[in-house]
């Protein structure tokens, strides 16, 4: 079982639906996508009731921390396993993972700016065009999460494309990784960028825990570099082998909510920037050792939601928007002021429709241009 790609031995690239399948298939992690549908379906929550506790903090610091997990052993098999330090190499290589990640998240991320570009060119003015308007430029190139850093405050419909922003900054930064680190040097590096980003956190939450610190790329990149030495952990047999008898995922994924809640409620939320991370990661690597023990995470439903949660996570917040709209009008228009609570169901429904048809419709048939380089797959976990 690999936590990244496979490839054939002789090095050649898999490329098509087939090797799509078979890349899938040989990378997956029983539970994971479960974890997804669970981090996406916390987000939903948050942002359709407003619910106690800040479920959609929870759900953002998990998917960061899975990030990491999934993504930075590509990069150190990338630096420490690749047979020479030539540039030509470490270009290639490069170019391999840019090419990957960038196939997976600006696809239907473009098109539905396009789309709203489309609106705006019209002339269409019903919300929301004119957020789109102002914040076109940093929607466009991946720096949300600066913008509203600098306003202060999130910006309606547009709110979640903050987190996308700094995952946007993370793969570049991991591209360069790859191609400026030489052999042996992921290891140190990571763990050095791992305590100066815990530094950093700290000495922003120091000043005041506010909408800018909680957007802020840094603080992001400490949770995804958990996840990266969390990946490095379940790699370590002597770890591995004391953990495993000892895993209880789905106790660890409840104790994750719970803690995460209370700590909100209770007004101690600058401490979650840590808890909650540290409890994700120990949940991904009871997960990852476990596979045998996460039965609930391995239902169908929840598994076919944790593989389109992308788009399911791009779209949510504007199918919310409307369906809000569209249900108070009706319940005003016949009178019934109960009608106005079915929007949150209608809203998931709606958005669940429009993620599948958009994984199965063009998402999948993008990635399925998506290949690997021979050497580059880690060793399996033990």
């Amino acid at each position: 079982m690999t936590l990244v790609h496979s490839a054939p031995v002789d090095g050649t690239p898999l490329i098509g639906v087939q090797g799509a399948a078979r890349q899938r298939a040989s990378r997956r992690i029983a539970g994971l996508d479960g974890l997804r549908a669970f981090a996406v379906a916390s987000v939903f929550l948050h942002h359709s009731l407003f619910l106690p506790g800040n479920f959609g903090s929870l759900g953002v610091w998990v998917f960061f921390v899975l990030s990491g997990f999934l993504v930075l052993p590509i990069a150190r098999s990338s630096i420490d396993l690749r047979a020479t330090d030539d540039l030509r190499e470490r270009l290639i290589r490069t170019a391999h993972f840019s090419a990957n990640r960038f196939l997976r998240i600006f696809p239907i991320y473009y098109v539905l700016l396009g789309a709203l570009g489309v609106l705006a060119l019209a002339g269409v003015q019903h919300k929301p065009i004119p957020g789109y308007i102002a914040g076109a430029p940093y929607f466009w190139t991946y720096t949300t999460n600066l913008y509203i850093a600098a306003k202060g405050e999130f910006i309606d419909v547009f709110t979640h494309l903050w987190s996308l922003a700094a995952e946007f900054q993370f793969y570049v930064i991991v591209a360069f990784m790859i191609l400026l680190v030489p052999r042996g040097g992921y290891r140190p590096l990571l763990f050095v960028a791992l305590a100066l980003s815990v530094a950093w956190t700290i000495h922003l939450l120091l000043q005041g825990d506010t909408v800018a610190v909680y957007v802020n790329p840094i603080v992001c990149f400490w949770m995804m570099l958990l996840g990266g030495a969390t990946a490095m952990a379940v790699r370590h047999a002597p770890f591995t082998t004391w953990l495993r008898p000892r895993a209880k995922p789905l106790v660890s994924l409840a104790a994750l909510i719970c803690v995460h809640l209370a700590l909100n409620i209770a007004g101690l939320h600058y401490l979650t920037y840590f808890v909650t991370p540290m409890l994700s990661a120990m949940t991904i690597a009871m997960i990852a050792v476990r596979p045998d023990a996460v039965a609930a995470l391995e239902w169908a439903p929840l598994r076919a939601m944790g593989v389109f949660s992308y788009g399911f996570y791009l779209y949510h917040l504007f199918v919310i928007a409307i369906s809000r709209e569209t249900f108070a009008y009706l319940a005003g228009r016949l009178d019934i002021p109960a009608l106005a609570v079915l929007f949150t169901p209608v809203a998931f429904v709606a958005t669940l429709g429009i993620s599948w048809l958009s994984w199965h419709l063009f998402e999948s048939r993008i990635l399925a241009h998506k290949f690997t380089y021979g050497r580059a797959a880690p060793a399996p976990l033990p």
